[in-house]
């Protein structure tokens, strides 16, 4: 697993492949980009900053909604993962969430493809 940590001057954090702009949503890309929402900027911030864990589901939520007094269905994550992963897929094919069921998301960086050898 690739480390996501690397920090580019300003307010960019690069996340394997793709520049993730926190002041202003935008994944980018050598080839494509993508803007994320406010809500969907923090839950791809969350996970970021728990690379490499589980971040469960409802913790997921707590995080996102706490002290407000009108929270949303908990089922809004599930919205949020299929649209950060929808751009995401836009922008890169190494970095990816997955489900861990029944028990919440993580944030990964898959290795590149290597050469083909014929």
């Amino acid at each position: 697993m690739a480390n996501s940590d690397s920090q580019v001057p300003g307010h960019f954090t690069v996340i394997g492949d793709v520049r993730f702009d926190t002041n202003t949503g935008w994944l980018l890309s050598p080839t494509d980009s993508a803007r994320l929402t406010s809500k969907e900027q923090e839950v791809l911030l969350i996970l970021h900053k728990e690379f490499g864990k589980v971040v469960y589901k409802e913790a997921l939520f707590e995080r996102l909604y706490y002290g407000e007094d009108k929270k949303p269905d908990p089922k809004i994550i599930d919205i949020f993962m299929f649209k950060i992963r929808k751009k995401l897929a836009k922008v890169s094919q190494m970095v990816v969430i997955e489900t861990h069921w029944g028990r919440g998301h993580e944030l990964v960086v898959k290795q590149s493809p290597g050469p083909s050898v014929h």
